[in-house]
């Protein structure tokens, strides 16, 4: 067949340029990558140099336990670095996909998202929250350049970005309290079984020689989302599809608890476990063992279950003399310019300082016949539960005692609250034995029947001020209380402690000295509770 010497020779010398420069395989295609990579590391710097809970200049010990035990870390950047290796794992099929792009509307939709998440992010300096950004980001791009089978590849490294993001602290605290209360269980039962006698009481295990008490770091939370990162590599890494992938990654939690029990079983017979790097030493190693048991059963389930063939990668040829790839690339890197630009000239809302008062005084020492002295709080015991202003005080009336704690939350901080189910007991080792919610002077309150050996407690305990745990789970994770839509009331947590005997009587006497003093300290809770702008 002849060809017209003029038309279509110079038509694909034309277009051969731009193709060659910003298509797979040209010069361009990896310079402008980089380019915008590196544009949006900068542009994302709050999130990979986020240190929720020390400063950079931390101990390298403390830095090792707070990458892989401290419940309310996730290290970010270490997250980031591994969703970079699945997509550098996925580039072959990704780069099949380059040339047919998806819909403009849906890539405009995902890129708007995330571009909204985050300017809100900017304005709270909610760091973590740029997570959410990158991954509606990563869909973007995968999108715009591949269409729907680059968003299908790109999936996984995209939803792999939430182990970035900390559980709310409310919700974690509630979630590392239940899990120190069950890993004491079990490792009193470990104790057992090697027939060592041990006595369990709440989070403390007892002993003839010593008392162990789990903290929040021996609870096991944090061992559970890096075992459970580590499963979805593993299913990457190997391959496994269906089944086998789902149940790996559902054992994983139950393979990261039982192996933190041994972990506790260590470090009870270890003298020197009080060392903080031998202390990390011993849960890393736990956790290599965590991988190994995994791997194990990762082969179990390829022997058991059948295997099913990876799917062919898709068959998706760029269209020859494609314009698009350069006006792609054009866009992305605009794209990379606003983030940047955003981080640049967004700053954080400045909002008037609302602080509520200081319980210590507004509530006397001495309390129409009531004399009380200061007590001290048991800030281990509290952990990531945080107050802006404390009261702890022991009164006395006529030989009945009554202990209160009063305590005003800090609604600026993501990363610890004052919403825990902590503040309901007086400190560590108590035994729950009766809970009931009831209804006192118009207002819900905790009734629990604690006991410790041969003490128990009566206690009244609610919170003023604040909505349950669900709505401050979600208030924490959008960061509304760092923005205009934060609460009007002040976060208020009230405790009251008096001891009681076995018989109904003395319970009855003992809620009724409750009640009685709740009504003394009314005014002053009114007045906690109450806005204030200074």
């Amino acid at each position: 067949m002849s060809q017209r010497p003029d038309a279509e020779p110079h038509s694909s010398a034309r277009l051969a340029g731009p193709k060659r420069a910003f298509e797979p395989g040209g010069w361009g295609f990896p310079v402008v990558a980089a380019l915008c990579l590196s544009g949006l590391a900068f542009a994302h710097r709050g999130l990979l140099t986020l240190r929720p809970r020390t400063a950079l200049a931390a101990p390298l010990t403390t830095e090792v336990e707070n990458w892989f035990f401290e419940p309310s870390d996730t290290s970010p950047a270490l997250v980031v670095a591994l969703v970079g290796w699945l997509l550098y794992r996925r580039r072959g099929r990704l780069m099949r996909t380059v040339g047919r792009p998806g819909a403009p509307w849906l890539t405009v939709l995902l890129l708007g998202t995330g571009l909204a998440i985050f300017v809100w992010a900017l304005r709270t300096d909610a760091r973590e929250i740029q997570a959410l950004t990158v991954l509606f980001e990563v869909l973007a791009a995968a999108h715009a350049f591949g269409g729907t089978a680059a968003l299908r590849i790109a999936a996984v490294p995209a939803v792999f970005l939430v182990f970035a993001l900390p559980l709310p602290s409310p919700l974690l605290n509630a979630i590392v309290w239940k899990f120190q209360i069950w890993t004491a269980d079990y490792a009193g039962f470990l104790l057992h079984l090697i027939g060592q006698s041990a006595f369990v009481s709440g989070d403390q295990i007892y002993q003839s020689d010593q008392t162990f008490q789990i903290i929040e770091t021996c609870s096991g939370m944090r061992t559970i989302e890096t075992l459970a990162m580590l499963a979805v590599l593993m299913v990457d890494l190997f391959g496994r599809r269906g089944w086998h992938a789902v149940l790996l990654l559902l054992v994983s939690p139950f393979v990261a608890f039982w192996i933190n029990g041994f972990r506790a079983l260590a470090l009870i017979f270890n003298p020197h476990s009080d060392v903080a790097a031998i202390h990390n030493l011993q849960g890393i190693v736990m956790l290599l063992g965590g991988v190994l048991v995994l791997y194990f059963i990762d082969g179990g389930l390829e022997r058991v279950l059948p295997q099913r063939p990876a799917p062919r990668p898709p068959r998706v040829a760029s269209q020859p003399g494609d314009r698009g790839g350069l006006r792609r690339w054009g866009a992305a890197a605009a794209s990379v310019l606003l983030l940047i630009a955003l981080s640049l000239g967004v700053s954080r809302w400045q909002l008037p300082l609302n602080r509520p008062g200081d319980p210590a005084s507004l509530i006397d020492a001495a309390l129409e016949g009531w004399r009380g002295r200061d007590a001290k709080t048991d800030r281990i015991f509290l952990g990531q539960t945080q107050f802006l202003h404390t009261l702890h005080r022991q009164y006395r009336y006529r030989a009945q005692p009554v202990e209160l704690f009063v305590a005003t939350g800090v609604r600026s901080s993501r990363y610890r609250s004052f919403h825990a189910p902590k503040t309901a007991l007086p400190g560590s080792g108590w035994i729950v034995e009766a809970h009931v919610t009831r209804v006192l002077a118009g207002r819900q309150v905790e009734e629990l029947q604690v006991r410790r050996g041969t003490r128990r407690l009566l206690i009244h305990h609610w919170r003023e001020g604040t909505a349950g745990l669900g709505a401050e789970a979600v208030r924490t994770a959008l960061a509304l209380d760092v923005s205009p839509y934060r609460r009007a009331d002040h976060p208020v947590v009230v405790r009251l402690t008096t001891p009681i005997g076995p018989s109904p009587r003395a319970l009855a006497a003992g809620r009724e000295r409750l009640r009685e003093f709740t009504r003394q300290i009314q005014p002053a809770l009114q007045h906690l509770s109450s806005p204030g702008e200074t």
